[in-house]
């Protein structure tokens, strides 16, 4: 049997099983072959293919393929599994004398290799089309912007080097879906999948030669509003941007980066790493011991490969220390001794002397209180995930019960919020986490903290309650969780504080 007809075989016949030409070939488990029929309201496909034999000679091979279910005829079961070809043991109509031309790969007159995959009775869902664009686009913008894909959808999209960069950004497909029926994840992914493209075609890059995978490369792409993530491409294809050791880059600038391996090799040991979803690399799925060994090296030399990469282009460089002549009148000179009468020092013009003080604390009930009702929240970007809750830094109440700002009311008693907790959605958004100590209704009120006073935040939009005075009432439970975002009228980016009142 000539390899063509084997991998005929295996498609139309075989049960997980997948003949691939080389070991880095994009499916390994022979369960994606499947997923025609899926689709098909009748569960039956056909496919013509043209392959090309070792002597140079083409051979069509057309078959048709249902399943279904399995049922009786009196004391008979028939299996719900059908083919449409040759009779005798179910096999194929080669050549395309016997084939109706709907169905056929090619004519006599007009044959080149590839395969026809025809799916019968159709389950046409709505925005089939843009649904399966968007799906292609996202998985295949490797492949595809270099130009080793190229997918035609129903005649209305047309997806290859050419168009691809238009489908993401001047025409971008979301663009035409209604209202409510793309989710919020779904866009960002789609802006995300767009920024690896645009990295892919980015002039920043860094090249390794590691142990386990060989050659690798990294495109790099700095620009604002980008996620910090890392995705790998395996032969064109998206394979995962939550690879262990490349999930957090807190102290990073922002960035989008795209990591591919250049070895046959390397890329064969990555292919046998993922599961059937083709979305992760485990390297238990390793039947070799020996071989487990190498995929978790190698997994440690690309998050390894890199960072180191990234923090030559993606980290701002520590400044070396300078001395500064101009201001040594003002600064003594460091006490290499440690010792002399009350920590005392000398600045070496005489101009001055410096003596340590030590700084008055506060007292524990002062700090007690604030942490009651205070309540603030410094919601900048504290790295990590954007997902991630955050934990703010605590702003107390003054001690001095004389100096008010803009949020003391004085009318109003104020309930304690535990475990506070802030993410910022943008200049004009917070998402707040609290849990209240009290069952009620309640109204929070957001605050600018400023070095004299506190000035209150305008609110104009709230993901729960409702807007009251400038503030959102809410009706809560005591040890009840509360998840809330507030839109602000005007962008602020400093430290916000966050108070609640009882109603």
């Amino acid at each position: 049997m000539e390899s063509g007809q084997f991998t005929f075989y295996a498609f139309m016949k075989a049960k997980g099983q997948s003949v691939k030409d080389s070991k880095t070939a994009g499916g390994s488990y022979g369960i994606g072959k499947f997923a025609p029929y899926a689709v098909s309201k009748l569960r039956t496909v056909f496919v013509s293919s043209i392959s090309k034999s070792n002597d140079g000679k083409l051979t069509q091979l057309t078959q048709g393929r249902s399943i279904l279910m399995s049922h009786d005829v009196g004391a008979e079961r028939k299996q719900g599994l059908g083919f449409w070809g040759v009779k005798n043991r179910c096999q194929p109509i080669i050549g395309n004398d016997a084939t109706p031309s709907w169905l056929a790969r090619g004519n006599s007159s007009e044959q080149k290799t590839g395969t026809k995959l025809s799916i019968l009775s159709f389950d046409e869902p709505k925005n089939w089309q843009k649904l399966l664009t968007m799906s292609v686009m996202e998985n295949f913008f490797g492949a595809i912007s270099d130009g080793r894909l190229v997918v035609n959808i129903d005649d209305q999209y047309r997806l290859d080097a050419t168009t691809i960069d238009e489908y993401f950004n001047e025409k971008n497909i979301t663009n035409e879906f209604n209202a409510g029926e793309l989710e919020k994840e779904d866009i960002e992914r789609f802006n995300n999948r767009y920024n690896y493209l645009k990295a892919l075609k980015s002039n920043l890059s860094e090249s390794s030669q590691t142990t386990t995978l060989g050659h690798c490369d990294l495109k790099i792409l700095l620009e604002e509003n980008l996620p910090k993530k890392v995705c790998i491409l395996r032969n064109g294809m998206f394979i995962s941007e939550n690879i262990a050791g490349l999930k957090s880059f807190s102290d990073f600038k922002e960035f989008s980066a795209v990591f591919t391996c250049g070895s046959e090799a390397g890329n064969g040991l990555l292919r046998a790493m993922e599961p059937p979803r083709h979305d992760d690399f485990e390297p238990e799925l390793l039947l070799d011991k020996n071989e487990k060994i190498r995929g978790k090296k190698a997994i440690k030399e690309i998050a390894a490969m890199v960072r180191k990469a990234l923090e030559k282009h993606a980290k701002d460089p520590v400044s070396e220390i300078t001395s500064i002549d101009e201001l040594k009148e003002f600064f003594g000179d460091e006490n290499e001794s440690g010792g002399g009468k009350n920590n005392e020092e000398s600045d070496p013009l005489g101009n001055i002397i410096i003596r340590a003080k030590q700084m008055k604390s506060k007292s524990l009930a002062s700090t007690k209180a604030g942490l009651e009702a205070g309540l603030g929240l410094d919601d900048g970007d504290l790295g990590g995930d954007d997902n991630t809750e955050h934990r703010g830094s605590t702003v107390t109440q003054s001690e001095n019960p004389k100096q008010k700002g803009a949020g003391d009311n004085p009318t109003k008693s104020l309930v304690a919020l535990q475990n506070v907790r802030a993410i910022m959605q943008n200049g004009n958004s917070r998402k707040i986490f609290f849990t209240p100590t009290k069952t009620g209704v309640i109204q929070l009120k957001m605050l600018q903290v400023g070095a004299d006073a506190e000035y209150e935040v305008a609110i104009h939009d709230t993901s729960a309650g409702l807007l009251k005075d400038s503030g959102v009432a809410l009706e809560v439970t005591k040890g009840q969780r509360v998840a809330i975002e507030i839109g602000m009228k005007q962008e602020y980016l400093g430290a916000l504080k966050v108070v609640a009142y009882e109603i």
